[in-house]
């Protein structure tokens, strides 16, 4: 071979800048929704939405192919005086396949082929490009298999590149995505909308600038090509890839993959929007760019701020995930309203332009009053609240009305639907489902002490001290059907009957509540109470006394169980019960 080897250019047909476009005759066409995308004969494509009057590649009228694959050959050796390129030869485009799912999407394969190097006039290298699309996405997926068909090495440079015109306009802003998938391309900001290169098969370098400053690069023989820059100024935007120099040696297969995403933001979708929490809990909101006809958005740079009172230091950055939504998450240690501010920064610059979606949400951390209010949470099942009377439900953020459209509400009560702040002296009914309960552990300062309850109807107590305990007094239930405290006086059978009768009866449960929590809770029944300070517990009222019970696990727990009736209390470890009868029972 001769030593003044040339580095050789190999480019697609169809852009202006460097060859002739093929014919109409040679396009394929994956007719779909939202993208008709159009093959050319040598690697080229052009994409247009559906019901667009232009396409998203120049030139943007036509059906003509107007970006596509690339390759520099004989990597390596250059040669000022010696000039050569040369364009890809067609050989044979396929039909479309496929039914357009996830499984199985359309596909199409285009053979075209050039030389190894510039010294040769046969094509010896033979590149297979198979596009495949998934119908109702906005992207579409290239994959090149190029082999050395001939009997000597080469080095080559695959690449990608085009003259975007992104929703009708052939100027626009350079963005590049690190997360989850690397994308370079351009923004149309009047339009909200942008085009780019995704990354598959690892880049060596990418670029984005005016078209004419991108093509030169992307043709550069004798330097090193692209320059890994973006530019922040209004362009006639121009974008390429270039994979890494590639040796291929004869009879010798590479694959490179990549893709084209396109995207329509319509805007930010942020829920909640509003909503209240207890003070100390984590906050969760889940934003979601809504791309092409409100379908989420991949890819979407999102930069945030929280103000309040629990604001950030700085303002922060996270990427939408393949579902198109990112989460947001922060711990409000301090009571009062905090405000998320959200912006869908497309191109990248850190600054909200008037034409990037934004979004507000509020929330607010509510800290429990002593002796005043308690935070209540619902966590499973129904759970209905009775206000203390004169309290009115719309100043809790309660809705009264619900009462009479939701089935299975206790007569006095309220649907209890999310976090609310209620007062002391509220009936939670969580027979059907759980709470978890918020209320103040020091006179003075916002430190909060939490417990769940669940299986029972019962009303939140507090009394003002310094280290103040929350008690629930079981309510609900009747002892109507339970045996008098003083049996009349019966001899032989049929008082051996009646007693027993009366001892299983003792043992019926007329009500009862589950307690899991830390802090200074106590829980009071009819004839005891029972103080925790960290364990779960179960008091149960019951006509032969009040119940106290500790399972087995945790080993360390302990109650202190308060036997009014005695006047004497008792300590409970982990799996003992007691049960303090009532004083008639006692004499019996």
């Amino acid at each position: 071979m001769n030593s003044a080897r040339r580095l050789a250019l190999a480019c697609c047909t169809v852009i202006a800048a460097l060859a002739a476009p093929a014919t109409a005759g040679a396009l394929v066409q994956i007719d779909s929704a939202p993208l008709n995308i159009f093959l050319g004969a040598a690697g080229s494509q052009q994409a247009r939405f559906d019901g667009a009057t232009s396409g998203e590649f120049f030139s943007p009228s036509s059906d003509e192919p107007g970006a596509g694959f690339m390759m520099l050959v004989d990597v390596g050796e250059t040669n000022a005086d010696h000039k050569f390129a040369n364009n890809f030869t067609p050989v044979d485009a396929g039909p479309v396949t496929g039914s357009g799912t996830q499984a199985d999407p359309f596909s199409q394969v285009t053979f075209f082929s050039t030389v190894a190097n510039p010294e040769q006039t046969a094509d010896t290298i033979l590149i297979r490009q198979t596009t495949t699309y998934v119908a109702g996405t906005s992207f579409y997926n290239l994959r090149w298999d190029i082999t050395n068909q001939g009997d000597e090495s080469t080095v080559i440079r695959p690449q990608l590149y085009a003259d975007l015109y992104v929703s009708g306009s052939d100027s626009g802003v350079g963005f590049f995505e690190s997360a989850p998938q690397a994308v370079v391309g351009g923004i149309n900001q009047n339009a909200g909308a942008s085009g780019g290169i995704v990354q598959i098969t690892p880049w060596a370098k990418f670029e984005e600038d005016s078209f004419s400053i991108v093509s030169s690069h992307a043709q550069d023989r004798t330097g090193p090509g692209l320059d890994n820059s973006i530019t922040g100024e209004l362009v006639d935007n121009g974008v390429a890839v270039q994979f890494h120099d590639t040796p291929l040696a004869p009879g010798q297969t590479a694959t490179f993959e990549t893709a084209w995403r396109f995207t329509r933001f319509e805007g930010l979708a942020v829920d909640p929007l509003e909503s209240n929490k207890p003070v100390g809990d984590v906050h969760t909101v889940r934003v979601t760019a809504q791309g092409n006809a409100g379908a989420p958005a991949a890819g979407v740079p999102i930069r945030y701020s929280i103000s309040g009172v629990n604001p950030t230091d700085a303002e922060q950055s996270t990427v939408t995930g393949l579902d198109g939504s990112a989460e947001i998450r922060w711990r409000g240690r301090n009571p009062g309203t905090d405000t998320l501010s959200l912006t869908a920064d497309l191109n990248g610059d850190g600054v909200a332009a008037g034409n990037e979606p934004q979004r507000t949400a509020t929330v607010e951390f509510l800290a429990p009053q002593v002796a005043r209010t308690a935070v209540v949470e619902p966590v499973s099942g129904a759970v209905f609240v009775r206000l203390p009377p004169g309290a009115s439900p719309a100043s809790y953020g309660l809705d009264a009305k619900s009462a009479q459209t939701t089935p299975g509400t206790p007569r006095g009560f309220i649907p209890l639907t999310g976090t609310a702040t209620l007062p002391v002296r509220t009936i939670v009914n969580t027979n059907d489902g759980k709470i978890r309960l918020k209320s103040a552990a020091a006179l003075s300062g916002s430190r909060t002490q939490a417990a769940n309850f669940t299986f029972g109807t019962f009303q939140i107590i507090q009394k003002r001290a310094r280290r103040p305990i929350t008690e629930m007094v079981l309510k609900g239930g009747t002892f109507r059907g339970c045996p008098r405290t003083r049996a009349r006086r019966s001899s032989g059978v049929d008082a051996d009957d009646s007693q027993r009768r009366r001892r299983r009866t003792s043992r019926s449960r007329v009500r009862r509540l589950w307690g899991d929590g830390r802090g200074r809770f106590r829980t009071r029944g009819r004839y005891s109470s029972a103080t925790v300070r960290g364990t779960k517990w179960i008091v149960e009222d019951r006509c032969g006394g009040t119940l106290t019970r500790l399972p087995r696990r945790p080993r360390n727990s302990r109650v202190d169980v308060r036997d009014n009736v005695r006047r004497k209390t008792i300590r409970l470890r982990a799996g003992r019960s007691y049960l303090a009868r009532p004083r008639a029972a006692r004499r019996r």
